[in-house]
């Protein structure tokens, strides 16, 4: 359903052929692509300047964010969809791409439907870019949604299989596309994990946006580790 979907409304756009990744270049390119997660990380790493640019040297890398408060997997008729933030964040040849996007469709989809999309997605993306990894996040469990644990921890599992059944191929000069789901452990699924989000009960707080920053900035670092290894 997402690939028929995504292959109607996105042969518009105009990627840049992706360049040779046998050798990475520096700075490596980073993308981060999602909703108001991503856009609240970026406010972040602004806020703290010993954060901006997931701490990296921009000598060996340059993030890039793309968030859209509000952002979908599935179709709509604005820019809430993800795929309309497709090509300004492929423009950038990233090398590694973290995507967090899903828990604004818990009330619209099934849990099949958002792990379709969502793979659908990594796939139109590898097929668009070839970026050497993408990571994908975990579905968090938002307060807002407490009667959709089942659901969210359905969608999550499903994602997880998909990557381990993946089977990562060489397409001409470049190196194949690593999948990973990041499985976040700084306590929003434990007992207390309502102290860790806002009054909206969807948002993180100050203390807890600065867990999920290391957790984004510690699974994106290995991926940069072995690309300016190389």
């Amino acid at each position: 359903m997402a690939s028929a979907k995504s292959s109607q409304q996105s042969s518009h756009l105009q990627v840049p052929v992706p360049r040779p990744l046998s050798a990475p270049c520096r700075p490596v390119s980073v993308v981060l692509l999602g909703h108001s997660y991503i856009r609240r990380l970026q406010d972040f790493m602004d806020r703290n300047p010993e954060c901006r640019n997931l701490t990296q040297s921009t000598q060996d890398a340059v993030v890039h964010t793309f968030g859209r408060g509000g952002a979908t997997l599935r179709l709509q008729p604005d820019d809430h969809w993800i795929n309309c933030h497709l090509q300004p964040a492929l423009v950038c040849h990233p090398s590694v791409l973290f995507l967090h996007v899903g828990e604004n469709d818990l009330e619209a989809l099934t849990s099949p439907e958002i792990a379709d999309h969502l793979w659908a997605l990594v796939n139109y993306i590898i097929s668009l870019s070839h970026p050497r990894a993408i990571i994908i996040s975990q579905l968090l469990w938002f307060p807002k949604y407490e009667d959709r644990h089942q659901q969210i921890t359905s969608v999550n599992s499903k994602l997880q299989e998909f990557v381990n059944v993946y089977q990562p191929t060489c397409v001409s000069d470049r190196q194949p596309t690593r999948v990973e789901v990041l499985h976040h452990k700084f306590g929003v699924w434990g007992e207390n994990r309502q102290a860790n989000f806002l009054s909206d009960r969807t948002h993180l707080t100050e203390h807890a946006m600065r867990k999920y920053f290391y957790s984004v900035r510690n699974s994106i670092g290995k991926h940069l580790q072995n690309l300016l290894s190389q």
